[in-house]
């Protein structure tokens, strides 16, 4: 990794274009309100409990809960907080990975330890991404250790050698198998184990190491334009708390509902329409998938979603919206029960060609049939827009932090690059009383 060290090391904020800074600065954003969003599932209350138990060190935020522990323990538990609802961002495919969580997650840890300022963790943060896209669109594996190491490393102040060490040592925590969906523990262990890379690199421990060692990464492939290339403007929004490849098909429900009135109720039946040569739509759309059992079978699940859309408006409250008690109303099921599917082989080209892949519904309701194609929510072709991710923003956090506190973190994310202490900003993110208490 020596072309991305020597990047990483003399990488300064002004370097990066405002553009990408603003990007940035939305990922932040993106990454506070699913991680609030996220304090509320099972998995990540259990890891608070075990590092709050252990105790510590106290250097970094367990958001929400507001517990001060060590660095790696703080990133871990919040980078499962932001990856328990399938609502972080998202690179497109060929990488199709979700960066914030992990990468975000470790470096405001590393930031609230090291009392970094605001345009140092924004530095580190792009960093990392651009070390994931470029890494994840080679081998996936590989991405979020590597992605953390680069900004763990930036916000520590590695120099060259040292970030070549940690590089390498993150290097060997990879699979040598590839890995299409990070789960949240091993998104939150990317996060605790990489900057523990980072910290031993610092203090001498390791040695620099060719990515010969790590199966499918060609440097000179993945550090080309570095500097010009940046992946920050390539990073997808999730409106949906689902897999991102079915968020084309709900935003044209949405516009269906929006633009003709549709209900629910109305509908006779759905039809979508597929690439022959996408395994996950396919899978998403068999009929074992329209009765989900499980939080991730629906959030696999086309049908399962487009019927929770049709009849809610939306899907960004994934905890509620699929439920088990979701699981057993009749409602959703029916109408997931009507969807059929056609594999249209124009879509395949689209795909080939590299194109903005369309996602078409066509339905009957009341009579009268409609169809609709929307390009992935999210992404280059229907993106989402700095209001909506507000919206977004206000409802994943509201009824957990305090309003005044919500309204002052958003103006603090957008003036980052004036803040002194992360610290100052991360601490606006801890529970109303009567949330923790419940």
């Amino acid at each position: 990794m020596e072309r991305f060290a020597s990047w990483l090391a003399a990488l300064e904020y002004e370097d990066v274009p405002l553009d990408v800074r603003e990007r940035a600065k939305m990922c932040l954003l993106d990454w506070a309100c699913i991680s609030v969003y996220g304090a509320r599932s099972p998995r990540s209350k259990i890891l608070v409990d075990i590092f709050k138990e252990e105790a510590g060190k106290p250097e970094s935020m367990i958001l929400v809960h507001g517990y001060m522990v060590p660095c790696e323990n703080a990133a871990m538990t919040n980078a499962v907080m932001a990856a328990s609802y399938e609502l972080c961002d998202s690179l497109p495919p060929p990488a199709f990975l979700s960066p914030g969580a992990a990468v975000i997650s470790a470096a405001v840890a590393v930031a609230e330890r090291e009392r970094c300022s605001g345009r140092e963790l924004m530095t580190a943060i792009i960093a990392g991404y651009e070390v994931c896209g470029r890494v994840g669109d080679a081998l996936k594996a590989a991405a979020l250790p590597l992605s953390v190491v680069a900004a763990a490393g930036k916000l520590l102040g590695l120099g060259e050698d040292e970030l070549e060490k940690a590089f390498a040592l993150a290097s060997r925590t990879v699979a040598t198998g590839d890995t299409t969906h990070y789960n949240e523990f091993a998104t939150g262990m990317a996060a605790r184990n990489s900057i523990l890379c980072a910290v031993a690199a610092k203090k001498g421990f390791g040695r620099k190491a060719a990515l010969g060692s790590v199966p499918k990464l060609n440097e000179n492939d993945i550090a080309k334009q570095l500097g010009e290339r940046w992946v920050m403007r390539e990073v997808g929004f999730k409106y949906f708390g689902c897999r991102h490849s079915l968020h084309g098909y709900l935003d044209a429900a949405l516009r269906l509902m929006r633009d003709y009135g549709i209900k629910a109720e109305d509908v006779e039946y759905l039809k979508v329409k597929i690439p022959r040569n996408h395994p996950f739509l396919r899978d998403a759309c068999n009929d074992a998938k329209k009765s989900p059992k499980s939080l991730e079978d629906a959030q696999n699940s086309l049908p399962f979603c487009l019927a929770t859309v049709f009849h809610d408006g939306h899907l960004l409250d994934p905890a509620r919206q699929l439920s088990d008690e979701r699981f057993k109303d009749q409602r959703i099921l029916q109408l997931a029960s009507k969807l059929r599917v056609e594999i249209d082989k124009k879509l395949d080209a689209v795909m080939e060609r590299g194109g903005v892949l369309l996602s078409p519904l066509d339905i009957k309701a009341a009579g009268r049939a409609f169809a609709m194609a929307a390009p992935c929510k999210g992404f280059k072709g229907n993106p989402l827009s700095y209001e909506e991710l507000e919206r977004k923003f206000f409802a994943l956090t509201q009824g957990v932090i305090a309003e005044e506190d919500l309204e002052n973190l958003v103006y603090a994310i957008n003036g980052i690059e004036n803040v002194d202490n992360i610290s100052d900003v991360i601490e606006l993110l801890i529970a109303e009383e009567e949330w923790q208490e419940g």
